[in-house]
């Protein structure tokens, strides 16, 4: 989570003036009868100044001193922590429907693809229809291992890097009510930019694939099966180009962030662990 030196300075400046209001007038908020346990929050910040740039070890430490399961607060939008397996499974398993529609971060305001996300779609027909056709044919059997070597190639290309630095940096103006809405240091601009670059390249693969839809194929892959549904009148749901943009986007974006992630997780924990790390380099040598 990347945050920027301006952001640095409108945080100190409203951390400074929330402060003082707190000091002076004594706000307080009465918690809902059933609300889980939380932190004491400040006006406008909530509980932004308890949070770090390694977020899950913050989370980690108040999670010690506030149970399994807590509110928190940044800004104006309010988040539900569960930090034990017990919980979590209480919440993705027996309550998956009510919590299926995920909260949507500042960055998706200045997605060019209005409305066409799956990922991040809120639980109805469009992303019942989508998993279903993921579990059934887009990633069904040997459909992955067909494509490996391509989605390699992918995770290489300069428009995917660009677009996770601009849709993975969060600002506390874009997740303070209404703020989020104002592009304040040009992040935004640049998303638009990157995802303008993404959308050309797409459509011509689209279009390329639209010349060839006569030709005789063995076997479809992802794109030939979402076509096919783009253009059957007689399919539940008809799927729109920008949702084909989108979906093939998310495919890219949650291949390089989470390998990128785990591997730097890894590497620091190998780090504070050498003896752990002697112990790899040991196995790795003999091999």
């Amino acid at each position: 989570m990347a945050v920027d030196v301006g952001d640095s300075i409108f945080l100190l400046f409203i951390f400074l003036f929330s402060t003082l209001i707190f000091f002076i007038f004594h706000l307080s908020k009465k918690k809902p009868a059933r609300s889980p346990r939380s932190p004491l929050a400040l006006p406008i910040l909530g509980h932004f100044h308890l949070l770090s740039s390694a977020l899950p070890k913050s989370l980690e430490a108040l999670a010690r001193r506030y149970g399994p399961l807590m509110q928190i607060s940044i800004g104006s939008s309010r988040f539900l922590v569960a930090s034990d397996a017990d919980t979590a499974q209480q919440i993705l398993r027996a309550n998956d429907v009510e919590f299926a529609s995920k909260f949507v971060f500042a960055p998706s305001h200045h997605n060019i693809f209005k409305e066409a996300e799956f990922v991040n779609a809120p639980y109805g027909t469009y992303w019942k229809f989508m998993k279903r056709l993921c579990m059934t044919k887009l990633f069904a059997g040997p459909q992955l291992d067909r494509f490996y070597h391509i989605r390699e190639d992918e995770t290489m290309k300069r428009d995917g890097e660009d677009t996770m630095m601009c849709g993975a940096r969060l600002s506390f103006a874009e997740v303070h009510g209404p703020l989020k809405h104002v592009d304040l240091f040009g992040n935004g601009k640049r998303l638009r930019t990157a995802l303008r670059r993404f959308d050309a390249l797409i459509e011509q693969i689209i279009k390329e694939y639209e010349d060839d839809c006569g030709e005789a194929s063995e076997e479809k892959d992802v794109m030939d099966i979402l076509l096919e549904t783009y253009r059957d009148p007689n399919a539940e749901i008809r799927l729109t180009r920008d949702q084909i943009k989108h979906f093939f986007l998310d495919l890219l974006i949650a291949g390089v962030d989470t390998t990128s992630a785990s591997m730097q997780w890894a590497i620091i924990e190998l780090l504070k662990h050498p003896h752990k790390l002697k112990k790899l380099r040991r196995r790795l040598t003999r091999r």
